[in-house]
């Protein structure tokens, strides 16, 4: 199957700690593409990517809330760790490997394009996709799908940039990829 935009299948999370309106649950169903809001648990993570159609897709974005970032982050890669926080659930996975046989790091296989074509002040890049489920979910899909286009991309909060600009942006960095 040859990735287009009609392969785009869509994650975002819904609400963790004290972020109550998650970014990424917001702007997910603006794409116009097939997706699933996660709740933030890495229950919910192994239950979707155990059951994810291996046969429908070929491109996976994953959407994630960064308290930290004031413009959207094309993530790089995913590292091998887990920091020390509980999910949503109260489950503790680290502080520690994600797995003990996995490589240190899993470069992210879908920003190709959007790495050098996306403008520096609309985008960053980032090497550090944190130490929390975001981070889990992007390690875990790139070894779950490694024939596929995986990519991560960090949005910041709804106050710093409203969902419209998140949306559109979101969409840029795909057509970029998949240009028509």
């Amino acid at each position: 199957m040859h990735d287009s935009l009609d392969s785009v299948f869509v994650t975002g999370f819904g609400p963790f700690r004290s972020v109550v309106h998650n970014s990424s649950e917001a702007v997910a169903p603006l794409l116009g593409f097939e997706h699933r809001i996660l709740d933030v648990t890495f229950e919910a993570i192994e239950e979707f990517l155990a059951t994810f159609p291996r046969d429908r897709r070929r491109v996976l974005m994953l959407l994630g809330h960064s308290s930290f970032c004031v413009l959207p982050q094309l993530e790089c890669l995913a590292k091998n760790f887990m920091g020390e926080l509980c999910d949503n659930q109260g489950v503790q996975f680290g502080p520690g490997p994600i797995d003990l046989a996995g490589p240190s790091q899993r470069a992210g296989t879908l920003w190709r394009k959007a790495l050098s074509a996306a403008p520096h002040d609309e985008f960053e890049v980032s090497t550090d996709a944190g130490k929390y489920l975001c981070n889990y979910l992007y390690y875990r899909a790139l070894a779950e799908f490694p024939d596929w286009r995986v990519g991560f991309l960090h949005l910041p909060p709804l106050d710093v940039l409203g969902v419209g600009e998140q949306a559109r942006r979101a969409q840029s960095a795909l057509e970029w990829e998949f240009p028509s």
